[in-house]
C-alpha cells in the first residue's frame, strides 16, 4: 500500500500544477463565486496565433478558505 500512496502523491502533485495569467490572492466572502476566462496566444511567424485558452472557477467557502480551479482548453 505504501507504494500507491507515493504514486497517488505524485500523480495528484503533478496534476494541480498550472501556469495561468489569473489567480485569486484574497480569499472571496463566504458563498461568493467567481468565473474567468483567458483567451490570447503568442503569435509566431509573424502572423500565425497559436490559441491558448482556459477556464477557471473560484468559491468562497468561508471567509477566510476557498477553494480555485481552472481547466486549460486546448484549441
Amino acid at each position: 500500500m505504501k507504494n500507491y500512496y507515493w504514486i497517488i502523491l505524485v500523480l495528484g502533485s503533478l496534476l494541480m500544477m498550472a501556469c495561468s495569467a489569473t489567480r485569486v490572492v484574497k480569499p472571496l466572502q463566504k458563498g461568493e463565486a467567481r468565473i474567468g476566462a483567458d483567451l490570447g496566444g503568442p503569435i509566431v511567424a509573424g502572423s500565425t496565433l497559436i490559441p491558448l485558452t482556459s477556464l477557471s472557477l473560484a468559491y468562497g467557502v468561508t471567509e477566510k478558505v476557498g477553494v480555485y480551479g481552472e481547466v486549460h482548453t486546448p484549441s
